[in-house]
């Protein structure tokens, strides 16, 4: 199983050409994926695919209006393609949640049951990704004093802001200052995707922007000059 979104197309590629794979998940991340294996099982016979969601195929990432991220809009057009239109080598499974896997070592296959409608369904398959949100990795700061959300385990500080904020895209977040990525251990920060925790409205920008405030804010601390 892997729990990221792989290079299927690149590095991964030989794990994943000519083998079946369950993509379970229906945002932005399991979309990248089941774009990727489409584009892969187009290229290499015999590569195939399910997709299985919570949501249902009508339901699922739906068109954002005046959408200013055209990679995202591409994206999600693909992707919804796959899933209402269908693709020869990929099968949507909508309303299904995961019930349990079983590995054979014997075969070095998984089999997945799902549960669709109330009734049992079964696949087996050779990998499994699991995109279904990140959560960050805090081993690095785990003896430190870390005020840590329970919900995202973004920083609770700006975790606090980013819900206050009430939006529903990263282009409409507002940025945030210094003073919400301050810990209660002194001098640190935590930046950029792993300062959102879950939370998945982070965009490269802010994580730029964050840096910049605060290599500022230490460079006037310790009365320094600070680079652009």
């Amino acid at each position: 199983m892997s729990y990221h979104v792989d290079d299927v197309l690149g590095a991964r590629r030989a794990r994943y050409a000519g083998r079946r794979t369950l993509v379970i998940g229906g945002g932005a991340s399991a979309a990248t994926s089941v774009a990727a294996l489409a584009e892969l099982a187009a290229q290499e016979p015999g590569t195939t695919a399910v997709w299985a969601t919570r949501r249902r195929a009508a339901d699922l990432l739906p068109e954002i209006a005046d959408d200013a991220l055209p990679g995202r809009r591409a994206l999600y057009r693909r992707a919804r393609e796959i899933a209402r239109s269908g693709d020869p080598a990929i099968a949507h499974v909508g309303g299904a949640v995961v019930e349990g896997f079983e590995f054979n070592s014997a075969t070095h296959r998984y089999r997945a049951t799902l549960r669709v409608g109330g009734e049992p369904r079964v696949e087996e398959v050779d990998e499994v990704l699991v995109n279904t949100g990140f959560g960050p990795d805090d081993s690095i700061t785990r003896e430190l004093q870390v005020h840590e959300c329970y919900a995202t385990r973004g920083t609770m500080k700006l975790a606090t802001a980013l819900l206050g904020a009430r939006t529903k895209d990263c282009l409409d977040t507002p940025a945030f200052g210094i003073e919400a990525l301050r810990n209660p251990e002194p001098g640190l920060f935590i930046l950029g995707h792993k300062s959102y925790g879950r939370n998945p409205q982070f965009l490269l920008e802010t994580g730029y922007r964050q840096v910049a405030d605060v290599v500022a804010a230490l460079a006037q601390e310790l009365a320094v000059p600070a680079r652009a």
